[in-house]
Formats: structure tokens, sequence, C-alpha cells
């Protein structure tokens, strides 16, 4: 490996397997065996095994089908890491037109507009009309150039959806985990992980609780996880940059690093919820909600004592 980069588009470090040319879909497949990601981890955590049994297809899932998401924030994040990306189809209305000849006012409205579109989610790529997609790629833009100008800049000089595949040793045995990094810088120094993530708001209250709730701190840790499994002499030496960029004027951006307590967290959820997998992957019982007794949260005892006062 050189000090910018992964040499080959596919290589084996330390028993882990680190490939940058993999599809989104292939890489959700899961085609050799069910690994554990984040995501799954955190379903592990935040709500049950069996609800990552149910999200699986290979465990308890539908046969997997990879639709791609065409919501503002997917697209833009696509378009910042790759600009060039082989996700998205343009689609020049001047060539969909109506029966009689004429250009279409609403393209993906006729026949032709509907083939053309349903062909180009079929094949895994996401249709957007060239002035729509013109506006996409000039919001994507703005993000990375504000992002470079940052008190803390951040710019996209290393490699994009890297895909790493590594194991972990667990109470319940070995198990498989597989990680899609956004973005992949490798320096002398340390290695760069950025991550890419489209919001309403970056100011940084609301990203207190938006990081909890979506689990970024559990992330977080699988990520070090991953890269430390390939690439052991960088422990210690890892930096995850989250890069939150707002989708409405004045596409503000806040890119911000968990701070020790956040990761501690994030390294015990992650923790807990790759040893419920394995516990349940190995007993192929896959558990729900404990039941018991239930109390009341901290916070309603006092608020109920303040009402009667």
């Amino acid at each position: 490996m050189d000090t910018t980069g992964f040499d080959d588009a596919f290589g084996t470090y330390n028993g882990a397997q680190v490939i940058y040319d993999m599809s989104a879909k292939a890489y959700h497949s899961d085609a050799d065996g069910p690994r554990l990601s984040q995501s799954l981890a955190t379903m592990c955590v935040t709500q049950s095994p069996l609800h990552a049994w149910q999200s699986h297809a290979l465990l308890g899932g539908s046969p997997y089908r990879y639709t791609p998401n065409s919501d503002d924030g997917t697209i833009i994040h696509s378009l910042m890491l790759e600009p060039d990306s082989a996700d998205i189809e343009e689609i020049d209305p001047a060539t969909i037109k109506t029966k009689d000849g004429k250009p279409s006012k609403s393209p993906f409205a006729t026949e032709k507009g509907k083939r053309v579109r349903d062909d180009a989610l079929t094949a895994g790529r996401i249709p957007i009309l060239t002035e729509a997609l013109g506006a996409y790629r000039y919001k994507a833009k703005a993000f990375v150039q504000r992002l470079a100008a940052h008190a803390s800049p951040v710019e996209f000089t290393g490699k994009s959806e890297v895909v790493i595949y590594w194991q972990e040793e667990t109470p319940s045995g070995v198990i498989r985990c597989r990680a899609r990094l956004d973005h992949l810088i490798v320096t002398p120094d340390e290695l760069l992980i950025i991550d890419v993530k489209t919001c309403g708001s970056a100011h940084p209250n609301q990203l207190k609780s938006q990081v909890w709730k979506m689990a970024y701190d559990i992330q977080d840790a699988a990520y070090r996880r991953a890269v430390t499994a390939a690439f052991p002499e960088y422990a210690g030496r890892v930096r995850i940059v989250f890069a939150f960029c707002e989708l409405d004027k004045p596409w503000a951006v806040n890119p911000i690093t968990l701070n020790g307590e956040f990761r501690a967290l994030g390294e015990a959820r992650w923790t807990r919820g790759r040893d419920l997998w394995a516990k349940c992957l190995n007993s192929d019982d896959w558990t729900s909600y404990g039941g018991g007794d239930l109390a009341p949260p901290p916070w309603a005892m006092t608020e109920e004592m303040g009402e009667n006062l």
C-alpha cells in the first residue's frame, strides 16, 4: 500500500479484505453469507436481534433486491464522493417525446420515459433529468468547496466507497463483518475516514441528539475496527470525520469528530450488538424483547412532582 491509497482494487491485508470498486448492490447482497455491519449491530442494540434477522436477505428477509434511493440526500452524497458516479444516469428530456413527436413536459410520465426510468432503476442507477442533475451537481460542488474552506478543512483526496471485510472474535465464536467507508485517505501519519451526512441542521446542539439517535457512535467504532483489522500498524492513528451538510440554503457544513466519551459509548454498543449477533447466529435463535417490569424514565417522577407543587 502506498501513502495515497491502495495499490490495487482488491487486496488482503492481515487477513482482512479491502475492496474499493464494489458496487452498493454487491456489497449489500452479502452473496457469500451473512456478515455483520454497523447497521445490523445497531438494530441488535436499539431494537432486537430479531429485527436484524428480519432485515437480512439471507436470514429472515425477502430475497435481496437493490433499489437505488433517489432522495436528495442520497444523490448529493453520491455526487460529493464521486462527481462522475456510475450510480446516477443522466436522462436528456429531449430524447423523450410524446406520441405526436413533441418534447414532453413530464418525461417520466410518458411510456418511453417510464421505460427509461425503470431500466435505470433495474440496473441499480438513479435516473435524473439533465436540468435537475445540473442543480444537484451545483449543490454538491458547493458542499465540497465549503468543507475545503472550513476552519477544520476536509478534502476528498483519497478513495471513495472502500469496502473492508474482517473477522472478530466473540464469546460465541468468530464472526465475519463488513463496512463500506465513504472516503478513505491514507498518509504516513494516519488513516482518515470521511463520512458524509446530509441533514436539516448541522448545529452542534442538534447533532448531539442526532448522532445518538442514528447510532453514528456505533458506526465510528465499527469503522475503526475495520481499518485497524486491515492495517494494525495504524492502531491509535485512525481519525473519523463526520461531514454534516445542510440540504437547504445557505448549505452550511459542520465537520465533526466524536470525543472520547462518545467513542467509548460507541465501542460498548458495537461490542454488545456484535456479541448479540454472534450468539443468535450461532444458535439460530433470534430473540426479540425480554419482557419483565417496566419502570418510568428518570425524569417522569420529577416532572409529576413539579406539577403538584
